[in-house]
């Protein structure tokens, strides 16, 4: 379990500054998409935890043939900054919801959250899933509503992290990017 502000998921606080920690090295991009592109006959996309459109901008610039690509948030101020980065590729909507309630249009033929919304977390040789979503009941109702986003036969990814660790590393503009883990009996909490 991972409880980013006293809302859960809400990154309003870092909308404005969140591009300049994730792009100083925190992620690999280019490595998330050759996950992602390796999956042939891939129509449709969509994004759970799409932020403010890091991996939506890449991958559409690597797949402009994608019939549909949706990117949902929980956070309305990271989907502002996602719909000005996304705004030159059509076939990329954006939408603001939560996972445990999805009302999408459509099923998607590929689902995927590198960090967004669940991920692992290699400790050991196990890897664990980590949720941004603290409640187990909400968590099966997001699995429930993805299941219905998700086509029969479609591909569900999730990303691959190191374990969380206390961090601290100088960024740009002068700012220093610093994380603080807090064991839980069933998880950790992260702050920034």
């Amino acid at each position: 379990m991972l409880v980013r502000d006293k809302k859960m998921g809400d990154y309003s606080k870092m909308a404005s500054y969140y591009d300049v920690i994730m792009t100083s090295g925190y992620y690999d991009y280019n490595a998330i998409v050759d996950d992602i592109v390796q999956y042939k006959d891939v129509e449709s996309v969509l994004e759970l935890g799409a932020g403010t459109g890091l991996i939506l901008e890449r991958l559409v610039s690597r797949q402009p043939n994608y019939r549909e690509v949706m990117g949902i948030d929980l956070t309305r101020a990271m989907l502002d900054i996602a719909q000005d980065r996304l705004d030159k590729f059509p076939a990329v909507q954006l939408s603001h919801q939560n996972v445990c309630s999805l009302d999408l249009p459509n099923t998607y033929d590929l689902a995927f959250s590198y960090g967004g919304v669940w991920y692992f977390v290699m400790d050991g040789v196990e890897p664990h899933m980590v949720s941004h979503i603290p409640d187990h009941g909400d968590n099966e109702a997001g699995f429930n509503c993805l299941s219905q986003a998700v086509s029969p036969g479609g591909v569900l990814l999730f990303g691959v992290q190191a374990p969380h660790r206390d961090y601290e590393t100088p960024i740009s503009n002068g700012m220093k990017y610093s994380q603080r883990i807090q064991q839980l009996p069933h998880g950790f909490r992260k702050d920034y």
